[in-house]
């Protein structure tokens, strides 16, 4: 490389500090430049990571889970994590952000997910919108497939969350 260049891997780290507190770097295009979501932008209200077994999309979420944490208090972020498999989130059982134990059992991700759309209605009559909730869901389509009352939750979610400060980040094999 010429000399006036700096190597691509030193500064792509560069990048690593966020824009805002909600932004996090995914990745770096094949021409290296990095790949930002930002939970906060319109844009990426919500984010489904698919791939196939083995392609890196725990990974990638565990990545992102620990940025997100690392860069907000509790005060401004709070978590509801959903892992049917029970192993892929276990890193994040103790962590202060969440707002509940980790959740594997189909009735109980409808009743968290029933109190997350009564908390829309609570922040869309208050006008309020923090902390920002991000519900966690490790392989979407699966935990779809073995309760539907989970897809209607999940839509309403998806339809208004953002504005109101809840966001989703999923995971799945079948987008």
């Amino acid at each position: 490389q010429p000399a006036d260049r700096k190597p691509l891997l030193a500064s792509w780290l560069e990048t690593l500090a966020p824009a805002t507190a909600t932004s996090v770097c995914l990745g770096i295009t094949t021409g290296g430049a990095p790949i930002w979501i930002d939970l906060a932008d319109e844009r990426f209200a919500h984010v489904i990571l698919g791939g196939t077994t083995g392609s890196g999309k725990s990974v990638l979420l565990r990545w992102a889970l620990y940025r997100l944490i690392m860069q907000n208090p509790t005060d401004s972020l709070r978590l509801l994590m959903i892992d049917p498999k029970r192993f892929e989130l276990k890193q994040f059982a103790k962590v202060p952000h969440l707002l509940h134990q980790i959740t594997s059992s189909p009735n109980e991700v409808a009743r968290l997910l029933s109190w997350v759309n009564n908390e829309l209605d609570r922040r869309a009559d208050t006008g309020r919108s923090r902390p920002r909730i991000v519900v966690v869901i490790e392989e979407v389509a699966d935990l779809a497939a073995t309760n539907r009352e989970v897809l209607p939750l999940m839509a309403r979610i998806a339809q208004i969350g953002r504005a109101l400060g809840i966001n989703l980040l999923c995971t799945t094999q079948t987008p």
